[in-house]
């Protein structure tokens, strides 16, 4: 497996498609996700499908965090507060906001405190 920090380092700048999905847009912040998951964490051929989640949108990983079996044991669900600052690796997720994330939501991979 390979360090988070590494993975960051390794994946900054470059285009990820992990599923060849033919769009105006293949590189997701999806993809970048499936990707660390399989690099970083040993998850193979992870989907953020979920049974409540079935277009895969990436505001569903948090939302249906439990519908994710291959995730425990690996990540803990942390509610965002004012006071909480992600970690280096730390997944974060973004509901929908109308004209910035869209229906999906947004995700990304925490660089830490700055």
């Amino acid at each position: 497996m390979q360090p988070v920090s590494e993975f960051i380092s390794w994946a900054r700048g470059r285009k990820i498609d992990t599923d060849g999905v033919p769009s105006d847009n293949p590189c997701q912040c999806a993809d970048v996700i499936k990707c660390a998951m399989t690099r970083c964490w040993d998850i193979k051929g992870f989907t953020f499908t979920s049974p409540s989640n079935p277009h895969g949108y990436a505001k569903g990983l948090f939302l249906y965090f439990d519908e994710h079996p291959e995730l425990k044991g690996k990540f803990v669900k942390i509610e965002n507060t004012p006071t909480f600052v992600p970690k280096l690796g730390d997944i974060v997720e973004w509901g929908t906001c109308e004209g910035v994330t869209g229906t999906a939501g947004h995700t990304a991979i925490a660089l830490g405190k700055n």
